[in-house]
């Protein structure tokens, strides 16, 4: 009988079990058919542009979500998408937070206490890197390497486990 813990494990970047990620998917899937059918409808070409552009654009983070993945082995974490790897040993890890994040800008720091909390449009992100002062709020340092997923629960008790932060 094989143990549970065999590594390497592989998860998704993207939680598409979140409900707020299924909005997402579902208004975007329906505004750009309304484009579709406005462009059609009108035969502007300006729409036709914007049509076509979210479409190309869409795409994109269709194969982005499909294809991106985390890599858990014994020793690191590795994040890898269509244009870049980024592995982050377990021993350089210098912050492993948890955020609920409202568009770019506005995040709030997660810790024990209110981890099952939710908000509307907000989604929690798992954040690992090597800076010790991270901040989602701010720009990413090429100093440093970060590593930003969606909040996945099986993930996160196998990162707690590993990461140990002084």
């Amino acid at each position: 009988m094989k143990p549970n813990s065999q590594f390497p494990k592989e998860f998704s970047v993207v939680d598409f079990k979140s409900v707020y990620t299924r909005l997402i998917s579902v208004s975007s899937l329906v505004f750009i058919i309304y484009m579709i059918w406005l462009a059609i409808y009108l035969k502007d070409v300006f729409i036709i542009a914007v049509v076509a552009g979210l479409l190309i654009y869409s795409i994109y983070m269709v194969i982005y979500a499909l294809t991106s993945k985390i890599i858990l082995t014994e020793k690191d974490i590795t994040k890898q998408t269509i244009f870049k790897t980024t592995t982050i040993d377990f021993k350089e890890a210098k912050s492993f937070d948890v955020y609920l994040q409202q568009g770019s800008a506005r995040a709030e720091k997660l810790n024990s206490k209110n981890m099952d909390k939710t908000s509307f449009l907000s989604l929690k992100f798992l954040y690992i890197s090597t800076d010790f002062e991270f901040n989602s709020r701010i720009f990413k340092s090429k100093d440093y390497k970060t590593i930003k997923i969606h909040f996945i629960p099986e993930l996160y008790k196998e990162l707690k486990q590993k990461i140990r932060i002084s």
